[in-house]
């Protein structure tokens, strides 16, 4: 059992993959990342006739990145043995194998992830022409939501969504709507890993009274740069345990892509912050067992890059 309330500048370990780094790197050893993890090519071949998605950004200041992927030919149905013990174990309630995969990913990852029901996001649309359109913007004063928790969700100027040409069909980064959600009978879907602010997450969890595990995880600033391998570890799990196919392209909105930091910091001022008498060495073994990139470590400055997934380290203090 690990209580990660005293951890909440540290988005990375929101997942279980950043909870085995810094416990691997505990006890000494070196952390190294699966590489499905670090993957950033968008090279899914659709495997079937590609399905029309068209989305619009209208709140990049707050949905930095918002990446999304059709798939055809879904069978939902109820998910192996292994993955609903090992949902249960992590505390989620299993639902059917495509929504258990996004909890699974999301858990693994620190990724949250949304699928939509393509066809009800075309027909519950008056204005689709056929596509499934999708636009994240902010709602607008006196509309609604009937959401997952089937309860309806009053909203106001101050909440994300993500939208249809007309309507909300989710509280993004909290909640999605009931009226697209994925059942027994749906064949098609769109898959939703997207990067949305901390801050706005954190204040729409409160005003609405909604707290989920999406929200918990969108509140700790986590990584852009994992929509992409989250995504791709999710469709990958949803053509085995669902016989899905690739419809689509991946649609990738990312404006302003973030870069590595670079942090220089001296031994001399690390001791006086830490109170330990740290070696050049045992600083560097403990940095790249992190797998921080080492740029520079002459004489007693040293300077790396730190990984995309600590969003917290902006500062040599940090």
């Amino acid at each position: 059992d690990i209580e990660n309330k005293a951890l909440t500048n540290r988005g990375d370990l929101f997942g279980l993959l950043g909870l085995a780094r810094e416990i691997t790197v505990i006890f000494g050893k070196s952390f190294k990342t699966p590489s499905w993890y670090l993957e950033q090519s968008k090279d899914l071949t659709p495997e079937t006739s590609c399905l029309s998605i068209e989305i619009a950004n209208d709140a990049e200041v707050l949905c930095p990145r918002y990446t999304a992927i059709a798939i055809d030919n879904i069978s939902v149905k109820d998910s192996p043995l292994w993955l609903k013990s090992t949902l249960i174990k992590l505390g989620y309630k299993p639902i059917n194998n495509v929504v258990d995969i996004t909890n699974y990913i999301s858990h693994l990852a620190g990724q949250p992830l949304h699928a939509f029901d393509y066809d009800k996001v075309v027909t519950k649309d008056p204005n689709s022409n056929g596509t499934a359109h999708i636009n994240i913007r902010m709602a607008k004063e006196g509309e609604s939501i009937l959401g997952l928790d089937g309860k309806v969700h009053n909203l106001n100027d101050r909440v994300m969504v993500i939208a249809d040409n007309s309507n909300p069909m989710a509280i993004a980064g909290i909640m999605g709507g009931a009226e697209t959600e994925v059942d027994k009978n749906t064949k098609r879907i769109i898959i939703e890993c997207a990067s949305f602010d901390k801050t706005s997450i954190r204040k729409t969890s409160m005003m609405l009274g909604l707290s989920t595990e999406a929200a918990t995880k969108f509140k700790h600033a986590i990584s852009a740069e994992q929509c992409i391998p989250a995504l791709k570890e999710t469709v990958k799990e949803i053509q085995e345990l669902a016989s899905g196919e690739i419809a689509s392209d991946i649609i990738d909105l990312y404006p302003s892509p973030i870069l590595q930091k670079e942090i220089t910091f001296s031994l001399e001022n690390l001791r006086v912050l830490t109170g330990l008498d740290l070696s050049n060495e045992t600083v560097l073994q403990i940095l790249s067992n992190l797998e921080y990139e080492i740029v520079n470590d002459k004489e007693e400055n040293i300077t790396v890059k730190a990984p995309h997934w600590r969003q917290d380290i902006n500062i040599k203090e940090d």
